[in-house]
């Protein structure tokens, strides 16, 4: 039997030791990794061997394999026997491959991720839902503001036309109402009742009060002038509210409060402006110095005068209200000395109620209403009472109030019109006999 020529090669590919014989293409039976062709083989030069003690020579083979021969190997976790091939050809991620010494070989095919469509419409479906419910609560707010906006606006240009027509009335009506405060000025002092609002009735008042106190009259050299002016209604009565301060004279005269009322005319015709005559003297039927100190016989009389609330407390089931009265007087110094003392007020009853109401009135201004008080101090309101002193059971003295008439200082007619306010005819007739009473100015020189 001859021999064969053998060659034993290692494989660079996949480390197998191959036995090929001669002739027969150098194939590593393993993986199919290609040998080629034997190179020439040729000792090295010394000088790349200097330190050699002998030459050696190096085989030079190519660890290029050809493409078509080669089989790339299969790793073992991936063949799989035929019956675990078939359900997963069927589902289609594993493919069959035959190698070329007829083994079949299954490589598990990579699983794509199958694309999730339903996640972006999802993203879309909750914006638009989002934008959707912004527009509806958008347009929501819009109706509901819009009307508010409207009738705002609305308001604002109902106050402006009002404005407006107040100027012009004013302006048109202002010269007569200084015609009438110079007539008055210049007349007598039993003249003067015919430049004032409600004549009759006060005529006798005001000559009594002329007998005690000095006129107002204007110092030599001096002349009006006109600070402010206002229109304010009452009473289904307009109202011009003035202040006039003068100038020139050697003294320096304070400001005085002027209020206008027009009155009734014939034939539906505008009367003459009038002037309320008890606001500017600030009248009061009984002397404040003398009421409070309890001196003379009288011992009840109604007061243009200041109130303020020191205290508010408890007594048994009932609360009640403390409060002092001041008189109008000039400079408020003078005001405070003269007050009176404490007064005890029930919440619960009829003036303890007005008082409430006249007490949590606040003294910002808004077109229409009365300028007179607002330069006031923010503690003190104007008030119209009647007070009366009177004994307790123990022979104890005390001023109680008796009546709140008015929030303010205007004469008979302009009272407030509380809301548990009834018809007294009683207080009617005690109100007559109480202006024939002495009065007080509380403003010299009116």
């Amino acid at each position: 039997m001859p021999e064969t020529s053998q060659e034993v090669y290692h494989c660079p590919s996949c480390g197998a030791l191959a036995s090929v014989e001669g002739g027969v293409a150098r194939v590593c039976m393993e993986c199919g990794f290609d040998f080629g062709q034997p190179v020439r083989i040729s000792p090295r030069s010394v000088s790349q061997h200097a330190s050699q003690g002998a030459s050696f020579v190096q085989r030079d083979v190519s660890l290029q394999g050809s493409v078509s021969g080669r089989v790339e190997p299969v790793l073992p976790a991936d063949i799989n026997t035929l019956e675990e091939v078939q359900p997963e050809n069927e589902d289609g991620n594993r493919d069959e491959v035959i190698s070329d010494d007829g083994v079949k070989k299954v490589v598990r095919r990579r699983k794509k991720r199958r694309k999730n469509r339903l996640a972006p419409l999802l993203f879309l479906g909750g914006w638009a839902i989002l934008v959707m419910l912004l527009v509806i609560f958008v347009k929501n707010q819009r109706g509901e503001e819009g009307p508010t906006v409207d009738v705002r606006e609305e308001e604002a240009a109902k106050l402006r036309a009002k404005k407006v027509r107040m100027n012009k009335f004013l302006i048109a009506e202002i010269e007569k109402c200084q015609q009438t405060l110079n007539a008055f000025l210049a007349a007598h002092s039993q003249g003067r009742s015919q430049f004032v609002r409600d004549s009759i009735r006060l005529a006798p008042v005001m000559g009594d009060y002329y007998r005690h106190y000095p006129r107002w009259t204007l110092p030599k050299g001096g002349a009006l002038v006109l600070k402010s002016m206002d229109l304010y209604t009452q009473a289904g009565e307009p109202v011009i509210e003035t202040v006039y301060g003068v100038v020139g004279g050697a003294e320096p005269v304070a400001d005085r409060e002027v209020a206008f009322i027009r009155e009734e005319g014939f034939l539906g015709e505008a009367g003459r402006w009038v002037i309320d005559w008890e606001a500017l003297v600030r009248h009061s039927t009984t002397p404040w110095l003398d009421f409070v100190k309890d001196f003379g016989e009288k011992k009840i009389g109604e007061f243009r005068v200041y109130v303020r609330r020191t205290q508010r407390g408890f007594e048994g089931d009932g609360k009640f209200l403390v409060l002092k009265f001041f008189p109008p007087k000039m400079g408020f110094r003078e005001t405070w000395a003269l007050g009176s003392d404490g007064i005890v007020v029930p919440s619960d009853e009829e003036s303890g109620k007005r008082m409430e109401e006249i007490l949590s009135r606040n003294k910002k201004w808004e077109l229409g209403e009365s300028t007179y008080g607002m330069s006031d101090p923010e503690e003190l309101h104007r008030i119209r009472v009647k007070l009366q002193w009177e004994e307790d059971v123990l022979n104890r003295r005390s001023v109680k109030l008796r009546k709140v008439v008015a929030g303010n200082w205007y004469g008979k007619g302009f009272e407030d019109k509380f809301p548990d306010q009834e018809e007294d005819l009683a207080e009617e007739d005690k109100e007559e006999e109480l202006g024939k009473l002495r009065p007080e100015a509380t403003t010299p020189d009116s």
